[in-house]
């Protein structure tokens, strides 16, 4: 009996031993890229980057890009845009907006991030497999 209960916890050992040294999605060999640093941002308290004046979500709409998310430019005085990622306040990313700076100290609302970086060649082009 005692042998049984040894062969049982020596299987279910190796067993977990095979299965911790196999790394499946190979997350540590792959190619990273650190968002860590200063992001721009804007601060949203009426979710104006998002809804319209009729509370429609700028995403569900034809245009689909007049939100904060579209950074848009704004290319002459009569352009409705309102806001520049470029000319707005800083924060450090990873980190909290609260502590970072004392009049967000209370801000309890919707903030957007802004980091522009760009993406690496990729040896292999990803592919997408999909059911039928």
């Amino acid at each position: 009996m005692r042998a049984k209960y040894s062969f049982s916890f020596l299987l279910i050992f190796l067993f977990t031993v095979c299965v911790l040294a196999v790394d499946p999605l190979h997350i540590y060999n792959r190619n990273t890229i650190s968002l860590h640093g200063e992001w721009n941002i804007i601060v949203d308290p009426y979710e104006n980057g998002y809804y319209n004046y009729r509370w429609e979500a700028y995403d569900e709409q034809e245009s689909g890009s007049m939100g904060y998310y579209g950074n848009k430019k704004m290319e002459s005085p009569s352009d409705l845009i309102e806001y520049n990622f470029d000319k707005s306040p800083v924060l450090h990313v990873p980190g909290d907006w609260n502590t970072q700076d004392p009049k967000y100290y209370y801000y309890e609302g919707t903030i957007w991030y802004r980091k522009i970086f760009d993406k690496p060649q990729m040896e292999i082009e990803p592919f997408f497999i999909s059911e039928l």
